[in-house]
Protein backbone atom coordinates (compact mmCIF):
# COMPACT_ATOMS: atom_id res chain seq x y z
CA UNK A 1 0.00 0.00 0.00
CA UNK A 2 1.30 3.41 -0.97
CA UNK A 3 1.19 5.83 2.00
CA UNK A 4 0.07 9.43 1.52
CA UNK A 5 1.80 12.18 3.49
CA UNK A 6 -1.06 14.68 3.26
CA UNK A 7 -3.53 16.40 0.98
CA UNK A 8 -3.86 20.14 1.10
CA UNK A 9 -5.47 23.10 -0.62
CA UNK A 10 -2.99 25.66 -1.83
CA UNK A 11 -4.38 29.07 -0.70
CA UNK A 12 -2.49 30.85 -3.47
CA UNK A 13 -4.13 28.80 -6.25
CA UNK A 14 -7.16 27.15 -4.66
CA UNK A 15 -6.06 23.77 -6.06
CA UNK A 16 -5.90 20.46 -4.21
CA UNK A 17 -2.38 19.01 -3.88
CA UNK A 18 -1.47 15.42 -2.85
CA UNK A 19 1.96 14.47 -1.47
CA UNK A 20 3.67 11.10 -0.89
CA UNK A 21 7.25 10.18 -0.03
CA UNK A 22 7.53 6.59 1.23
CA UNK A 23 8.20 3.86 -1.36
CA UNK A 24 6.07 0.81 -0.69
CA UNK A 25 8.48 -1.32 -2.72
CA UNK A 26 8.82 -1.81 -6.46
CA UNK A 27 6.54 1.10 -7.22
CA UNK A 28 7.16 2.87 -10.47
CA UNK A 29 3.90 4.79 -10.94
CA UNK A 30 0.82 5.63 -8.93
CA UNK A 31 -2.77 6.18 -9.80
CA UNK A 32 -4.68 9.06 -8.19
CA UNK A 33 -8.11 7.97 -7.01
CA UNK A 34 -11.00 9.81 -5.38
CA UNK A 35 -13.14 7.98 -2.88
CA UNK A 36 -16.68 9.06 -3.67
CA UNK A 37 -18.65 6.80 -1.30
CA UNK A 38 -16.93 5.07 1.65
CA UNK A 39 -19.90 2.75 2.15
CA UNK A 40 -19.82 1.50 -1.43
CA UNK A 41 -17.07 -0.98 -2.44
CA UNK A 42 -17.24 0.50 -5.89
CA UNK A 43 -17.33 4.09 -4.67
CA UNK A 44 -14.11 5.14 -6.33
CA UNK A 45 -13.34 7.42 -9.24
CA UNK A 46 -9.95 7.67 -10.97
CA UNK A 47 -8.50 11.16 -11.35
CA UNK A 48 -5.30 10.29 -13.19
CA UNK A 49 -3.14 7.21 -13.89
CA UNK A 50 0.47 6.29 -14.43
CA UNK A 51 1.83 9.21 -12.47
CA UNK A 52 5.59 8.79 -11.98
CA UNK A 53 6.18 7.83 -8.39
CA UNK A 54 9.29 10.03 -8.20
CA UNK A 55 7.11 13.06 -8.80
CA UNK A 56 5.92 12.66 -5.16
CA UNK A 57 3.09 15.11 -5.61
CA UNK A 58 0.14 15.89 -7.81
CA UNK A 59 -1.84 19.07 -8.35
CA UNK A 60 -5.47 18.67 -9.36
CA UNK A 61 -6.69 21.42 -11.68
CA UNK A 62 -9.69 23.44 -10.51
CA UNK A 63 -11.52 22.41 -13.63
CA UNK A 64 -11.47 18.81 -12.33
CA UNK A 65 -11.96 19.32 -8.60
CA UNK A 66 -12.75 22.66 -7.00
CA UNK A 67 -12.51 22.37 -3.20
CA UNK A 68 -14.42 25.59 -2.50
CA UNK A 69 -17.12 24.89 0.08
CA UNK A 70 -16.70 21.11 0.01
CA UNK A 71 -14.34 18.28 0.95
CA UNK A 72 -12.75 15.53 -1.15
CA UNK A 73 -11.16 12.24 -0.12
CA UNK A 74 -8.20 10.98 -2.16
CA UNK A 75 -5.67 8.17 -2.16
CA UNK A 76 -2.89 6.93 -4.44
CA UNK A 77 -2.71 3.39 -5.82
CA UNK A 78 0.71 1.80 -6.25
CA UNK A 79 1.37 0.21 -9.67
CA UNK A 80 4.27 -1.78 -11.10
CA UNK A 81 5.02 -1.06 -14.73
CA UNK A 82 7.15 -4.23 -14.97
CA UNK A 83 4.17 -6.56 -15.07
CA UNK A 84 3.49 -6.67 -11.33
CA UNK A 85 0.08 -5.03 -11.72
CA UNK A 86 -1.58 -2.57 -9.36
CA UNK A 87 -2.43 -2.89 -5.71
CA UNK A 88 -6.16 -3.58 -5.47
CA UNK A 89 -6.65 -3.95 -1.71
CA UNK A 90 -8.77 -0.81 -1.42
CA UNK A 91 -9.58 -1.38 2.24
CA UNK A 92 -5.93 -0.83 3.12
CA UNK A 93 -5.43 2.30 1.07
CA UNK A 94 -4.29 5.46 2.84
CA UNK A 95 -7.18 7.92 2.45
CA UNK A 96 -6.85 11.64 3.16
CA UNK A 97 -9.69 14.17 3.23
CA UNK A 98 -9.29 17.87 2.53
CA UNK A 99 -10.37 20.49 5.01
CA UNK A 100 -13.31 22.79 4.31
CA UNK A 101 -13.68 25.96 6.37
CA UNK A 102 -16.81 28.12 6.51
CA UNK A 103 -16.75 31.76 7.60
CA UNK A 104 -19.78 33.63 8.95
CA UNK A 105 -19.84 37.29 9.96
CA UNK A 106 -21.92 38.12 13.06
CA UNK A 107 -22.35 41.86 13.22
CA UNK A 108 -23.63 41.95 16.79
CA UNK A 109 -20.41 40.31 17.97
CA UNK A 110 -18.10 42.12 15.54
CA UNK A 111 -16.72 38.67 14.85
CA UNK A 112 -16.05 36.31 11.96
CA UNK A 113 -16.76 32.77 13.12
CA UNK A 114 -14.76 29.96 11.46
CA UNK A 115 -15.86 26.34 11.51
CA UNK A 116 -14.43 23.38 9.62
CA UNK A 117 -13.82 19.66 9.61
CA UNK A 118 -10.78 18.23 11.40
CA UNK A 119 -7.81 16.74 9.57
CA UNK A 120 -7.71 13.18 10.89
CA UNK A 121 -5.43 11.43 8.39
CA UNK A 122 -1.93 12.34 9.49
CA UNK A 123 0.16 9.29 10.37
CA UNK A 124 0.93 11.03 13.65
CA UNK A 125 -2.50 12.33 14.62
CA UNK A 126 -1.96 12.26 18.39
CA UNK A 127 -2.33 16.02 18.70
CA UNK A 128 -3.29 17.98 15.62
CA UNK A 129 -3.07 21.73 16.03
CA UNK A 130 -4.75 24.38 13.91
CA UNK A 131 -3.79 27.96 13.07
CA UNK A 132 -5.83 30.64 11.33
CA UNK A 133 -4.57 32.85 8.53
CA UNK A 134 -6.32 35.97 7.28
CA UNK A 135 -6.02 38.29 4.29
CA UNK A 136 -8.00 40.86 2.34
CA UNK A 137 -7.79 39.18 -1.07
CA UNK A 138 -8.84 35.75 -2.27
CA UNK A 139 -5.31 34.65 -3.12
CA UNK A 140 -3.46 36.50 -0.43
CA UNK A 141 -1.20 37.63 0.93
CA UNK A 142 -2.23 36.03 4.21
CA UNK A 143 -0.89 36.57 7.72
CA UNK A 144 -1.11 34.40 10.78
CA UNK A 145 -3.75 35.53 13.26
CA UNK A 146 -1.86 36.02 16.49
CA UNK A 147 -2.66 33.55 19.27
CA UNK A 148 -4.96 31.56 17.00
CA UNK A 149 -3.32 28.17 17.67
CA UNK A 150 -5.94 25.71 18.89
CA UNK A 151 -6.85 22.04 18.90
CA UNK A 152 -10.43 22.93 18.05
CA UNK A 153 -11.86 23.27 14.57
CA UNK A 154 -13.78 26.43 15.40
CA UNK A 155 -12.38 29.91 15.88
CA UNK A 156 -13.78 33.38 16.52
CA UNK A 157 -11.87 36.25 14.95
CA UNK A 158 -12.74 39.66 16.42
CA UNK A 159 -12.81 42.32 13.70
CA UNK A 160 -11.95 45.91 14.53
CA UNK A 161 -12.43 47.44 11.07
CA UNK A 162 -15.61 47.03 9.09
CA UNK A 163 -16.49 47.80 5.51
CA UNK A 164 -14.26 45.12 3.97
CA UNK A 165 -14.17 41.39 3.17
CA UNK A 166 -11.90 39.09 5.15
CA UNK A 167 -10.48 35.87 3.66
CA UNK A 168 -9.39 32.94 5.83
CA UNK A 169 -7.83 29.51 5.66
CA UNK A 170 -6.89 27.05 8.42
CA UNK A 171 -3.60 25.21 8.66
CA UNK A 172 -3.46 21.83 10.42
CA UNK A 173 -0.13 20.42 11.67
CA UNK A 174 0.48 16.85 12.80
CA UNK A 175 1.67 15.86 16.27
CA UNK A 176 5.24 15.36 15.12
CA UNK A 177 5.29 18.67 13.32
CA UNK A 178 6.33 16.94 10.09
CA UNK A 179 3.36 17.51 7.84
CA UNK A 180 0.69 20.14 7.52
CA UNK A 181 -2.45 20.68 5.51
CA UNK A 182 -4.33 23.84 4.67
CA UNK A 183 -8.02 24.24 4.06
CA UNK A 184 -9.81 25.96 1.24
CA UNK A 185 -10.20 29.75 1.45
CA UNK A 186 -13.53 31.17 2.58
CA UNK A 187 -14.58 34.71 3.33
CA UNK A 188 -17.29 37.03 4.56
CA UNK A 189 -17.86 40.77 4.54
CA UNK A 190 -17.63 42.61 7.83
CA UNK A 191 -20.21 45.33 7.44
CA UNK A 192 -21.46 47.23 10.44
CA UNK A 193 -24.88 48.82 10.60
CA UNK A 194 -24.77 52.43 9.48
CA UNK A 195 -24.65 54.96 12.26
CA UNK A 196 -27.31 57.68 12.34
CA UNK A 197 -26.58 60.68 10.17
CA UNK A 198 -27.71 63.04 12.91
CA UNK A 199 -28.99 63.01 16.48
CA UNK A 200 -29.71 65.99 18.69
CA UNK A 201 -31.18 66.70 22.10
CA UNK A 202 -33.55 69.50 21.17
CA UNK A 203 -34.54 70.68 24.65
CA UNK A 204 -35.41 69.77 28.22
CA UNK A 205 -38.04 71.98 29.82
CA UNK A 206 -39.92 72.10 33.12
CA UNK A 207 -43.69 71.84 32.70
CA UNK A 208 -46.27 73.71 34.84
CA UNK A 209 -46.80 70.62 37.02
CA UNK A 210 -43.01 70.39 37.64
CA UNK A 211 -42.59 67.36 35.36
CA UNK A 212 -39.83 67.71 32.78
CA UNK A 213 -40.42 67.25 29.07
CA UNK A 214 -37.47 66.08 27.00
CA UNK A 215 -37.40 66.14 23.17
CA UNK A 216 -34.74 64.86 20.82
CA UNK A 217 -34.33 64.81 17.05
CA UNK A 218 -33.34 61.61 15.25
CA UNK A 219 -32.47 60.24 11.83
CA UNK A 220 -35.45 58.76 9.95
CA UNK A 221 -33.43 57.14 7.16
CA UNK A 222 -31.37 54.60 9.11
CA UNK A 223 -33.25 52.37 11.51
CA UNK A 224 -31.59 51.77 14.86
CA UNK A 225 -32.30 49.22 17.53
CA UNK A 226 -33.40 51.68 20.18
CA UNK A 227 -32.87 54.92 22.04
CA UNK A 228 -32.22 54.98 25.79
CA UNK A 229 -32.85 58.19 27.71
CA UNK A 230 -30.48 58.88 30.61
CA UNK A 231 -30.97 61.36 33.45
CA UNK A 232 -28.88 62.59 36.35
CA UNK A 233 -28.28 65.51 38.68
CA UNK A 234 -24.61 65.01 37.83
CA UNK A 235 -23.65 64.53 34.19
CA UNK A 236 -21.04 61.96 35.23
CA UNK A 237 -23.56 59.78 37.09
CA UNK A 238 -26.54 59.39 34.78
CA UNK A 239 -28.90 56.40 34.77
CA UNK A 240 -31.37 55.14 32.14
CA UNK A 241 -35.00 56.10 32.76
CA UNK A 242 -36.75 55.23 29.49
CA UNK A 243 -36.18 53.36 26.25
CA UNK A 244 -37.77 53.83 22.84
CA UNK A 245 -37.82 50.86 20.46
CA UNK A 246 -36.16 51.74 17.17
CA UNK A 247 -38.83 50.17 14.96
CA UNK A 248 -41.60 52.02 16.82
CA UNK A 249 -40.09 55.50 16.42
CA UNK A 250 -38.25 54.83 13.14
CA UNK A 251 -40.11 57.46 11.10
CA UNK A 252 -40.49 60.04 13.89
CA UNK A 253 -38.36 63.16 13.51
CA UNK A 254 -39.07 64.25 17.07
CA UNK A 255 -39.35 61.97 20.08
CA UNK A 256 -40.63 63.44 23.36
CA UNK A 257 -40.85 62.06 26.85
CA UNK A 258 -42.39 63.51 30.01
CA UNK A 259 -40.38 62.63 33.10
CA UNK A 260 -42.53 62.66 36.25
CA UNK A 261 -39.94 61.25 38.65
CA UNK A 262 -38.10 64.52 39.23
CA UNK A 263 -37.81 67.23 41.87
CA UNK A 264 -37.45 70.18 39.56
CA UNK A 265 -38.08 72.62 42.43
CA UNK A 266 -34.86 71.39 44.03
CA UNK A 267 -32.52 70.36 41.24
CA UNK A 268 -31.33 70.98 37.72
CA UNK A 269 -31.18 67.76 35.66
CA UNK A 270 -28.97 66.54 32.84
CA UNK A 271 -30.43 64.41 30.04
CA UNK A 272 -28.83 62.50 27.18
CA UNK A 273 -29.92 59.87 24.67
CA UNK A 274 -27.78 56.81 23.91
CA UNK A 275 -28.39 55.29 20.45
CA UNK A 276 -28.27 51.50 20.18
CA UNK A 277 -27.82 49.57 16.95
CA UNK A 278 -29.95 46.59 15.94
CA UNK A 279 -27.69 44.37 18.05
CA UNK A 280 -28.48 46.37 21.17
CA UNK A 281 -24.98 47.82 21.37
CA UNK A 282 -24.50 51.49 22.19
CA UNK A 283 -22.96 53.22 19.18
CA UNK A 284 -23.53 56.95 19.69
CA UNK A 285 -24.93 59.63 21.98
CA UNK A 286 -26.70 62.95 21.59
CA UNK A 287 -25.55 66.18 23.12
CA UNK A 288 -26.43 66.80 26.76
CA UNK A 289 -29.35 68.94 27.87
CA UNK A 290 -29.45 70.62 31.26
CA UNK A 291 -32.65 72.10 32.66
CA UNK A 292 -32.89 75.50 34.33
CA UNK A 293 -33.31 75.53 38.10
CA UNK A 294 -34.59 78.84 39.47
CA UNK A 295 -34.36 80.15 43.03
CA UNK A 296 -35.86 83.41 44.31
CA UNK A 297 -34.98 85.22 47.52
CA UNK A 298 -37.34 87.85 48.95
CA UNK A 299 -35.71 90.71 50.84
CA UNK A 300 -38.40 92.27 53.03
CA UNK A 301 -36.23 95.20 54.05
CA UNK A 302 -34.97 96.19 50.60
CA UNK A 303 -38.33 95.23 49.02
CA UNK A 304 -36.63 93.22 46.30
CA UNK A 305 -36.93 89.71 44.93
CA UNK A 306 -33.61 88.31 43.66
CA UNK A 307 -33.75 85.59 40.98
CA UNK A 308 -30.84 83.23 40.36
CA UNK A 309 -30.63 80.37 37.84
CA UNK A 310 -28.09 78.16 36.11
CA UNK A 311 -27.29 78.42 32.43
CA UNK A 312 -29.23 76.15 30.08
CA UNK A 313 -26.86 73.59 28.53
CA UNK A 314 -25.99 72.31 25.87
CA UNK A 315 -27.59 73.45 22.68
CA UNK A 316 -25.52 73.48 19.52
CA UNK A 317 -25.61 77.28 19.77
CA UNK A 318 -25.57 79.62 22.74
CA UNK A 319 -28.52 80.99 24.70
CA UNK A 320 -29.50 84.25 23.03
CA UNK A 321 -31.42 85.68 26.00
CA UNK A 322 -33.66 84.82 28.93
CA UNK A 323 -37.27 85.86 29.29
CA UNK A 324 -38.48 86.45 32.84
CA UNK A 325 -42.16 85.87 33.49
CA UNK A 326 -43.95 87.16 36.59
CA UNK A 327 -47.32 86.80 38.21
CA UNK A 328 -48.89 87.93 41.48
CA UNK A 329 -52.06 87.91 43.54
CA UNK A 330 -52.43 84.17 43.03
CA UNK A 331 -51.78 84.20 39.29
CA UNK A 332 -49.02 82.07 37.74
CA UNK A 333 -45.92 83.52 36.15
CA UNK A 334 -47.40 84.06 32.69
CA UNK A 335 -46.74 87.75 32.02
CA UNK A 336 -43.50 88.57 30.23
CA UNK A 337 -41.84 90.96 32.64
CA UNK A 338 -38.21 91.36 31.55
CA UNK A 339 -35.55 90.07 29.15
CA UNK A 340 -31.93 89.66 30.17
CA UNK A 341 -28.76 88.46 28.47
CA UNK A 342 -26.90 85.40 29.75
CA UNK A 343 -23.68 85.60 31.69
CA UNK A 344 -20.48 85.47 29.67
CA UNK A 345 -19.23 82.55 31.76
CA UNK A 346 -21.73 79.67 31.80
CA UNK A 347 -20.43 78.62 35.23
CA UNK A 348 -21.60 81.91 36.76
CA UNK A 349 -25.22 81.92 37.90
CA UNK A 350 -27.55 84.29 36.10
CA UNK A 351 -29.23 86.89 38.30
CA UNK A 352 -32.05 89.41 38.12
CA UNK A 353 -33.23 91.75 40.90
CA UNK A 354 -36.91 92.73 40.89
CA UNK A 355 -37.61 95.93 42.84
CA UNK A 356 -41.18 95.49 44.09
CA UNK A 357 -41.48 98.68 46.17
CA UNK A 358 -43.91 100.29 43.73
CA UNK A 359 -46.22 97.28 43.52
CA UNK A 360 -48.68 98.72 46.04
CA UNK A 361 -51.65 96.62 44.96
CA UNK A 362 -49.90 93.25 45.15
CA UNK A 363 -51.11 91.16 48.05
CA UNK A 364 -47.54 89.98 48.67
CA UNK A 365 -47.04 86.83 46.61
CA UNK A 366 -44.81 87.05 43.54
CA UNK A 367 -44.30 84.10 41.17
CA UNK A 368 -41.50 83.81 38.62
CA UNK A 369 -40.16 81.53 35.92
CA UNK A 370 -37.33 81.90 33.42
CA UNK A 371 -37.33 80.90 29.75
CA UNK A 372 -34.11 80.34 27.82
CA UNK A 373 -34.27 81.20 24.12
CA UNK A 374 -31.69 79.59 21.85
CA UNK A 375 -29.74 81.54 19.30
CA UNK A 376 -29.73 80.51 15.62
CA UNK A 377 -29.29 76.76 15.13
CA UNK A 378 -25.84 76.14 13.68
CA UNK A 379 -26.10 72.41 12.92
CA UNK A 380 -27.34 71.60 9.44
CA UNK A 381 -30.23 69.21 10.10
CA UNK A 382 -32.29 67.87 7.20
CA UNK A 383 -35.55 69.09 8.70
CA UNK A 384 -34.39 72.70 9.28
CA UNK A 385 -34.70 72.97 13.05
CA UNK A 386 -35.89 76.20 14.59
CA UNK A 387 -34.38 77.64 17.75
CA UNK A 388 -35.59 75.92 20.90
CA UNK A 389 -36.73 77.24 24.28
CA UNK A 390 -36.50 75.83 27.77
CA UNK A 391 -38.52 76.88 30.81
CA UNK A 392 -37.43 76.71 34.43
CA UNK A 393 -39.42 75.67 37.45
CA UNK A 394 -41.85 78.28 38.78
CA UNK A 395 -41.00 79.85 42.17
CA UNK A 396 -43.32 81.90 44.36
CA UNK A 397 -42.12 84.08 47.24
CA UNK A 398 -43.88 86.22 49.83
CA UNK A 399 -43.15 89.80 50.69
CA UNK A 400 -44.26 90.36 54.29
CA UNK A 401 -46.95 93.00 54.82
CA UNK A 402 -45.85 96.60 55.31
CA UNK A 403 -48.24 98.48 57.59
CA UNK A 404 -48.07 101.98 59.09
CA UNK A 405 -50.64 103.52 61.44
CA UNK A 406 -50.33 107.24 62.31
CA UNK A 407 -50.70 108.22 65.99
CA UNK A 408 -52.48 111.50 65.40
CA UNK A 409 -54.49 113.45 62.82
CA UNK A 410 -56.11 116.88 62.52
CA UNK A 411 -59.34 117.14 60.50
CA UNK A 412 -58.79 120.88 60.23
CA UNK A 413 -55.08 120.58 59.50
CA UNK A 414 -52.83 118.80 57.01
CA UNK A 415 -53.58 115.19 58.00
CA UNK A 416 -57.33 115.39 57.72
CA UNK A 417 -58.15 111.68 57.73
CA UNK A 418 -57.02 108.87 60.01
CA UNK A 419 -56.14 105.90 57.78
CA UNK A 420 -53.39 103.26 57.86
CA UNK A 421 -50.95 102.95 54.97
CA UNK A 422 -49.38 99.75 53.73
CA UNK A 423 -48.86 97.17 51.01
CA UNK A 424 -48.45 93.42 50.43
CA UNK A 425 -51.69 92.39 52.05
CA UNK A 426 -55.20 91.65 50.84
CA UNK A 427 -57.04 94.97 50.76
CA UNK A 428 -60.35 93.17 50.30
CA UNK A 429 -59.96 91.53 53.71
CA UNK A 430 -59.44 94.65 55.79
CA UNK A 431 -61.39 96.09 58.72
CA UNK A 432 -60.84 99.10 61.00
CA UNK A 433 -63.01 100.01 64.03
CA UNK A 434 -62.77 103.24 66.13
CA UNK A 435 -63.92 103.37 69.80
CA UNK A 436 -64.41 106.34 72.13
CA UNK A 437 -63.01 106.52 75.63
CA UNK A 438 -66.01 104.60 76.97
CA UNK A 439 -65.42 101.70 74.57
CA UNK A 440 -68.31 102.54 72.32
CA UNK A 441 -67.92 101.88 68.61
CA UNK A 442 -68.14 105.13 66.71
CA UNK A 443 -66.77 104.18 63.27
CA UNK A 444 -66.25 101.02 61.17
CA UNK A 445 -64.88 100.52 57.64
CA UNK A 446 -63.81 97.61 55.43
CA UNK A 447 -62.42 99.85 52.72
CA UNK A 448 -58.79 100.78 53.33
CA UNK A 449 -59.29 103.85 51.16
CA UNK A 450 -61.99 105.23 53.50
CA UNK A 451 -60.38 106.45 56.71
CA UNK A 452 -62.01 108.20 59.71
CA UNK A 453 -62.60 111.92 59.18
CA UNK A 454 -63.11 112.60 62.90
CA UNK A 455 -66.93 112.71 62.66
CA UNK A 456 -69.42 110.73 64.73
CA UNK A 457 -72.93 110.41 63.33
CA UNK A 458 -72.29 113.49 61.25
CA UNK A 459 -71.08 115.51 64.20
CA UNK A 460 -67.56 116.69 64.90
CA UNK A 461 -65.93 114.48 67.48
CA UNK A 462 -64.20 116.00 70.46
CA UNK A 463 -60.46 116.36 70.62
CA UNK A 464 -58.79 113.52 72.48
CA UNK A 465 -57.56 109.96 72.25
CA UNK A 466 -59.49 107.20 70.52
CA UNK A 467 -58.88 103.48 70.39
CA UNK A 468 -58.63 101.65 67.09
CA UNK A 469 -58.48 97.96 66.10
CA UNK A 470 -57.35 96.89 62.63
CA UNK A 471 -57.50 93.46 61.00
CA UNK A 472 -56.04 92.43 57.65
CA UNK A 473 -54.96 89.24 55.85
CA UNK A 474 -51.56 88.70 54.20
CA UNK A 475 -50.65 86.73 51.04
CA UNK A 476 -50.39 83.48 52.97
CA UNK A 477 -53.91 83.81 54.33
CA UNK A 478 -52.81 84.67 57.86
CA UNK A 479 -54.78 87.29 59.77
CA UNK A 480 -52.94 90.16 61.42
CA UNK A 481 -54.33 92.44 64.17
CA UNK A 482 -53.27 95.91 65.25
CA UNK A 483 -54.59 97.80 68.28
CA UNK A 484 -53.62 101.24 69.49
CA UNK A 485 -54.69 104.83 70.14
CA UNK A 486 -54.84 107.83 67.89
CA UNK A 487 -55.10 111.45 68.97
CA UNK A 488 -57.65 113.65 67.28
CA UNK A 489 -56.34 117.26 67.25
CA UNK A 490 -58.59 120.27 66.84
Amino acid sequence: TQLVDFVTVNPSTGQVEIYWSIDSGGVHVVNLIQQTDPSNPNGFSPIDTDIPWAQKQYVIPLSIKDPFDTTYTFTVQAADTCGGGADDDFDLFDYHTTMDVDVNWVECDSTNYLEGNPYTDFRDSSTVTYEVYVGENLRGPFTLVQNSETEDTTYAHKVTEGGKRYYYYVKATDGGNRFSSTSNVDSDSAFYQDEPLYKYMYNASVLPGNDIEVSFVKDTMIEQGGYSLYRGVNQDAMLPIARFDGSTVFKDDFVSYIDPAVQSDDYSYFYQVVIENLCGNAIDTTNLARTIHLTVEADNEALTNTLRWNEYQKWDSAVAYYNIYRGYNGAGAEELYATVKPKANILDPNMFVDDVYDNALVVGQFCYKVEAVQGPVTTDFPNSLTSATSTSNEVCVIQKPLFYVPNAFAPDGVNKVFAPQGQFFDFTLFEMVIYNRWGEEIYRTRDINKGWTGAVDGEIAQQGSYVYTIRFVDAEGQEHRRKGTVTLIR
